[in-house]
C-alpha cells in the first residue's frame, strides 16, 4: 500500500491516505475502530479530493458544518486531529513533501464538567442503588469531591 502510494507522487487522495495511515499505525483495536469512525466523516466531506491540495479554509468549513450539525466542539477537534495525524504519518514516511494544514490551529473546546449531585441527590442515589452500585457511587462521589 505505502508503494503505491509513494508511486502516485504527492497525489494521494484523502480516502488513501487515511487507508494506509489506519493500515501502518500501531493502536489498539478499540482506539484504530473509534479513529476510523471519526475519520468517517473526514472521508464524507474530503475523501476524493488530493490530500497535498488541502486548505485552512477547508477545514474551517468543515468544522462550521459539523458545529451546525450540532456535534460537539471535542469531536471536531478529534475528527480534525486524526486528518492532521495522517498528514504529519504521510510526510514522515515520503507520501507528501509537507502537511497542508502544518499551521492550522483550532480553539480546544472547554471540557465541560459535570457538578457532583447534592448531598439529598447522593443520598438518594445510594438509597436507591444496589450494594454493589453503591461502592461505585462512593468512589465517585469522593473522586468528585477530591477534584480528581
Amino acid at each position: 500500500m505505502l508503494r503505491k502510494a509513494r508511486q502516485k507522487g504527492g497525489r494521494i487522495r484523502v480516502s488513501e491516505l487515511l487507508e494506509a495511515y489506519f493500515l501502518n499505525v500501531q493502536t489498539n483495536h478499540l482506539t484504530r475502530r473509534q479513529s476510523q469512525y471519526h475519520a468517517s466523516h473526514i472521508l464524507t466531506a474530503f475523501g476524493k479530493r488530493v490530500s497535498a491540495h488541502l486548505e485552512r479554509q477547508d477545514i474551517l468549513n468543515f468544522s462550521q458544518a459539523q458545529q451546525e450539525r450540532g456535534i460537539a466542539l471535542t469531536t471536531i477537534y478529534r475528527r480534525v486531529s486524526i486528518l492532521r495525524a495522517a498528514l504529519n504519518w504521510a510526510v514522515r514516511n515520503g507520501l507528501l513533501k509537507e502537511n497542508p494544514l502544518r499551521d492550522l490551529r483550532l480553539a480546544r473546546a472547554k471540557s465541560r464538567r459535570i457538578a457532583p449531585p447534592t448531598p439529598q441527590e447522593a443520598r438518594a442515589l445510594l438509597e436507591a442503588a444496589a450494594p454493589h452500585v453503591q461502592r461505585v457511587i462512593i468512589l465517585g462521589l469522593c473522586a468528585a469531591h477530591r477534584g480528581w
